[in-house]
């Protein structure tokens, strides 16, 4: 299409009495004929474009590949330990830091892989098991609602203060949080924006 349109384009150039029907014609063509390739090519930024965001977020973490039992079953009992430090129980400090370290412990072991042989699996179950049987010890210990006049009682709010700074903590040791990659992944779109 695209040399059928530069044919008759010419040709109109060339001699004046070719009818401007077929120059009109011959644009439409040109103009299709385009299409296809420029498509192509915006497609293909956009691929090469969205492997390197890709690429850049995964490079600052850790993937974990939950195909298996074992993976599903660490993220299940990491999501159901944090629903009940979110609840409010009294440990909810560590509560929040310590299935996010297990949960880091087993996706640094398999390297964004299924869990593969004994060993693997038995690390993975091991953490599994941990967070499993303290679920139901943190819901057991419920804080007490603090007494105004006690001077030692542990009041909701610093509770809460205490989980916000151990989320803090693990996310300075770690690397930074979310809100902090998420920053950065976004300034790096914006610089490999056309």
């Amino acid at each position: 299409m695209i040399v059928v349109g530069l044919v008759a384009i010419a040709a109109r150039l060339i001699w004046p009495a070719v009818p401007s029907a077929v120059a009109v014609v011959a644009v439409l063509a040109l103009l299709l004929g385009l299409v296809l390739p420029i498509r192509a090519v915006t497609r293909s930024v956009i691929r090469r474009r969205d492997a390197r965001t890709l690429s850049a977020a995964l490079g600052t973490g850790t993937p974990l590949d939950v195909s298996t039992a074992p993976t599903r079953k660490l993220v299940g009992a990491h999501d159901a330990l944090l629903t009940e430090a979110a609840r409010g129980a009294i440990a909810a400090p560590d509560a929040v830091e310590l299935p996010h370290q297990a949960l880091t412990e087993g996706a640094t072991l398999l390297r964004g892989r299924a869990a593969e042989g004994v060993a693997e699996h038995e690390y993975v179950q091991a953490r599994v098991t941990a967070i499993t049987f303290l679920t139901p010890e943190l819901a057991r210990v419920r804080p007490v609602p603090a007494i105004a006049d006690a001077p030692d009682a542990v009041t909701e709010d610093a509770v809460r203060t205490a989980a916000v700074e151990a989320i803090r903590d693990l996310e300075s040791r770690t690397g930074g949080g979310s809100v902090e990659r998420i920053d950065s992944l976004r300034a790096a779109a914006k610089r490999t924006e056309p």
